[in-house]
């Protein structure tokens, strides 16, 4: 059985909170068993969030404690911004006689708690769906992140549904690696390899420890092409001191965020560091911090495993040639190649949009959106609440 084609526009704002990317596509899936039927970008847009905004989100991110109003008025705030850029991408859209049916928003996350053997898990998305279902008159697909944490899983990472669908291949395992302000991967068996499932988790800071330092220590967003990186020496001692985070060699699944790796971690590196090192060099031991960290994950929980000899990257981090050169080099030694997502015809910025787009679509049709083998649940969840307008049929 093959479900009803729909347009869905989905809407992404990461931990780096510097953009909304919003991607439209055509999609179908064949059921039992679940798999993508029909397949096919429309368009995308990026549209960047204003100075003002993002320093307020990463105020609300950074403080150990924040005020109420703040929290519910930028949930007003964001969600209407999320409006506007799902409204723009629908009337360019529109332009080429292409109609949305369907709007799918992770919203900005701003704070995450993943479970423990001492807590529930819980975390929160800002950027309300009624919001966005209002100014668009459509149906929205939203907090998609809950419904597996209520089944003991950490909520994250949902990507890894699309991934399956969309880059496993028949014969050889294969993995995705995304470079947000958090870096994550996905680590796909062969579909021949009926024995092993698919992994998946934050590997740790992707580009947010990069980034902090950037604006610190040169009051620039990023380190572009990765120049300030390339100029600078890798401290070996601070580098090991930071890789001496617990995290790192704690078991998957799991998960982490601007909580534990965001601003107030870096000022607390920068701290430790700043007056023994150069600033070239702390964003170049930053910039080692995430190859090293990557590298490790494979090394310690997927090799072992799975066979993987290809890693497509995506995110912020594939546009950084430092870091992109860095980490093909550390990878060698397993023989992994390291390549961009348009080595497989995708465009890496919009992977994430891409994927929460198809996760709103299987919430639409009741299906399960969610890999409990990546998310550590108890069993597959159909994720994310329905909004509505109240105009529509």
């Amino acid at each position: 059985m093959q479900t009803q084609p729909l347009h869905v526009i989905g809407l992404m704002s990461g931990t780096s909170v510097d953009s909304i990317d919003a991607a439209s596509i055509r999609v179908s899936f064949d059921v039992n068993p679940l798999r993508l039927a029909e397949f096919k970008v429309l368009g995308t847009e990026t549209f960047d969030i204003p100075g003002p905004m993002r320093e307020a989100l990463l105020a609300l991110m950074s403080k150990p404690m924040v005020a109420l109003a703040d929290v519910c008025r930028l949930n007003a705030e964001v969600g209407a911004m999320f409006g506007q850029a799902a409204l723009k991408l629908m009337l360019k859209l529109e332009q080429q006689g292409i109609r949305t049916d369907l709007i799918a928003s992770h919203g900005q996350t701003i704070y995450h708690i993943p479970p423990s053997a001492t807590h529930l898990g819980s975390t929160l998305q800002i950027g309300h769906p009624a919001m966005i279902a209002e100014m668009t008159g459509l149906e929205v697909v939203a907090d998609f992140r809950p419904t597996d944490m209520a089944a003991g899983g950490h909520g994250a990472p949902l990507v890894p549904f699309a991934d399956l669908m969309l880059f496993q291949d028949e014969h050889h395992p294969r993995a995705l690696q995304n470079i947000g302000g958090i870096a994550n991967l996905t680590a796909l068996p062969a579909l021949a390899d009926g024995g092993h499932m698919p992994l998946a988790f934050d590997t740790g800071p992707g580009n947010m420890l990069m980034d902090a330092f950037m604006e610190i220590l040169y009051q620039q967003p990023y380190d572009a092409d990765g120049l300030v990186a390339q100029s600078g020496e890798v401290h070996g001692p601070m580098l090991q001191a930071l890789l001496a985070d617990e995290y790192y060699a704690q078991r998957p699944p799991k998960s982490t965020g601007r909580e534990r790796f965001g601003r107030a971690y870096a000022e607390q590196v920068l701290q430790q560091w700043r007056a023994s090192v150069s600033p070239e060099s702390l964003v170049s031991t930053a910039t080692q911090l995430t190859v090293e960290t990557v590298a490790q994950a494979y090394e310690r929980f997927i090799l072992p495993q799975m066979p993987v000899k290809e890693v497509f990257v995506a995110g912020g981090g594939a546009l950084n040639p430092t870091l992109m050169s860095r980490l093909q080099q550390r990878l060698e030694s397993p023989g992994i190649v390291v390549k961009t997502l348009e080595a497989v015809g995708l465009d890496s910025k919009y992977k994430e949009a891409i994927a929460f787009a198809m996760l709103g679509y299987a919430r639409k049709m009741g299906l399960p959106n969610t890999v409990p083998s990546c998310t550590g649940a108890r069993h597959p969840v159909c994720g994310g609440g329905i909004w509505r307008p109240f105009h529509a049929e």
